[in-house]
């Protein structure tokens, strides 16, 4: 007997430790991500700090972080130069006057209205679409001359309205009539309805329909 008790005290013992270090690590687990917590905010109140210094006093600043702080701007610049390379890879700009990014061939910013730039002359053909050379005097693409507009093409002449035949009544495959005329009468030639049939339903015999008895296997119908 005194094996199995040792046996449960063990597994008892066991058991409570493995809750206690699981315990103890959800514990750690909490007060380690409360630590986090903070030390986020601490960098946030640091970053703070720094871009109010480096805004106020970024242009004489103490001589202590002056390295630090000429080197933020000097980074700060890269990223400016860098963004307007990828605009220009793009095809677009900044309007000087809002700061909206706008396309480059932009004469005026959509966002304030600013002028971006002098309208330049068309360099294009107006006959072909080509694009001219800026002293050219004729498209080398089509030959015409560069000043030339291109002349209006003739429009095709509307087509008078649709005038129904027969005195403008739709056309039904039958001509119209002269009211004076009398109808023809085709009634001697019109064949009359063959007779109802109906089948018997014993032997399946075609009978007429006024038939009461079956022809061939004598059914009273």
């Amino acid at each position: 007997m005194s094996f199995f008790n040792d046996l449960g005290k063990k597994i008892s013992e066991t058991s409570q430790g493995a809750v206690n270090k699981t315990k103890a690590m959800a514990e750690t687990s909490r007060l380690n991500s409360a630590i986090n917590d903070c030390k986020n905010k601490i960098d946030m109140a640091y970053m703070e700090i720094g871009n109010f210094y480096v805004n106020k006093y970024g242009e004489n600043p103490n001589p202590e972080v002056a390295d630090k702080v000429n080197m933020i701007k000097e980074l700060e610049g890269n990223i400016k130069n860098m963004q307007e390379e990828i605009r220009k890879i793009n095809g677009y700009a900044v309007c000087p006057k809002c700061g909206k990014t706008v396309r480059n061939d932009a004469f005026f910013c959509d966002g304030c209205g600013e002028k971006l730039r002098s309208q330049e002359p068309d360099n294009r053909c107006a006959f072909c679409g080509a694009t001219l050379q800026p002293n050219a005097s004729f498209c080398t693409k089509c030959g015409k001359p560069r000043n030339a507009a291109p002349q209006p093409q003739p429009q095709p002449q509307p087509q008078p309205p649709y005038q129904p035949p027969y005195g403008g009544q739709p056309f039904n495959g039958q001509p119209k009539m002269n009211v004076d005329s009398q109808p023809v009468n085709n009634t001697e030639n019109v064949k009359e309805p063959a007779p109802a049939k109906k089948i018997c339903p014993v032997c399946g015999y075609e009978l007429d329909a006024s038939q009461e008895i079956c022809l061939r296997c004598g059914e009273k119908l």
